[in-house]
């Protein structure tokens, strides 16, 4: 109960704090999302979803989206982190960085400090300078400016599946849980879809690591 209770009052507070939800308008709605996020058949009496789910809540891109998604909840966190796979892949302007950085972090046994990410991807850059994300957006190596994305934009890019620990604590750049990490180290066929996401298989897949499983 005591759970049950912690996780409803983080769900209520979060999502109080979304700008797109706040004004007597949208009374209806912030009571609905804030009612399915805190049943327990949803979250699970796990924490991690709830904070992911109002960070999707967050991202959606009008009212009538975050309606869409109140329907179809995905259910445990492997269709909860498909489904960010999937929004991801949808954002033609970050998709592929996103997908190099989530390579990088995914591989490494530990979170990275930002500096060393920077270095794995201007190692990346310099083997293959015709790759679409390293654009003069992302990218300027000519004039020595370096990665031209902030610690907040990585996380962004990467849909919330990583995490920033903040200067002050170490400067590292991680994933959200040991769990995200197990799905990206997974096969397609392995994560059993929900029918409403099994025709969207292609965008999760390519957001999916080739390592070995004993290495995740």
């Amino acid at each position: 109960d005591d759970v049950k209770h912690d996780i409803a009052s983080y769900t209520r507070f979060k999502i109080g704090k979304i700008e797109r939800l706040r004004g007597d308008q949208h009374t209806s709605l912030r009571s609905a999302v804030t009612a399915e996020l805190g049943k327990v058949e949803n979250h699970q009496g796990m924490f991690l979803w709830s904070y992911l789910m109002c960070k999707e809540v967050k991202h959606q891109l009008n009212i009538a989206a975050i309606w869409r998604l109140l329907k179809n909840l995905p259910k445990g966190l492997d269709a909860l982190y498909s489904r960010i796979c999937i929004r991801l892949a949808e954002n033609e302007l970050h998709r592929e960085f996103g997908k190099s950085v989530l390579q990088w972090i995914v591989a490494s046994s530990r979170p990275l400090r930002f500096a060393e990410l920077e270095q794995a991807l201007k190692a990346m850059h310099l083997q293959d300078q015709s790759d679409t994300f390293f654009d003069d957006a992302v990218y300027d190596a000519e004039f020595g400016l370096g990665l031209l994305w902030s610690r907040k934009d990585i996380v962004e890019a990467c849909g919330d599946l990583v995490t920033y620990s903040g200067l002050s604590d170490g400067d590292m750049i991680g994933l959200v849980h040991l769990s995200a990490r197990h799905f990206l180290c997974s096969r397609v066929d392995e994560l059993k879809l929900p029918p409403d996401l099994s025709s969207s298989s292609a965008s999760v897949a390519s957001f999916l690591v080739d390592i070995p499983k004993a290495e995740c």
